[in-house]
């Protein structure tokens, strides 16, 4: 199940934390797995969370251990060494993509990422073909 913005909203975080403490740990978390610690994002994912591409394929992944398993691989692909970038962050939802893509694309395009998150947990991890896709998805204008 895609999951959309209208469908997931924040549920209270655990130990009185607030929205943005939270977001600053799912920061910190995917910065963690960009230098190879995903045990460092474990803890933030709900156990049915899903991390799918910008159309199904077989790499979408559902559920917590498929996730992580996928973000070794890419990892020790190398494909996931670049810095982060948050381009939005509001307690339900960050949007991040990387700095710079390695190898850039074709199309001068650059792919984002919309991370959903519920009563304190990620609950999706959207990818998107573009930075304007990622940010038109929770309502906000291309930067």
């Amino acid at each position: 199940m895609r999951l959309t913005l209208a469908t997931v909203r924040s549920a209270g975080y655990a130990d009185g934390m607030t929205a943005t403490e939270f977001d600053h740990q799912v920061e910190a978390g995917i910065a963690a797995w960009q230098r190879g610690d995903i045990a460092a994002l474990a803890p933030l994912l709900a156990d049915d969370v899903e991390l799918l591409w910008w159309e199904p394929t077989p790499s979408d992944c559902h559920g917590k251990e498929a996730v992580l398993a996928l973000l070794r691989e890419r990892f020790a692909d190398g494909e996931s060494r670049s810095e982060i970038e948050v381009l939005h962050s509001r307690g339900d939802a960050l949007v991040v993509s990387r700095k710079e893509c390695s190898p850039p694309r074709t199309d001068g395009s650059q792919p984002a990422t919309v991370v959903l998150t519920q009563g304190g947990q990620v609950v999706s991890m959207q990818q998107f073909r573009t930075r304007e896709q990622a940010l038109a998805s929770v309502g906000l204008p291309a930067s």
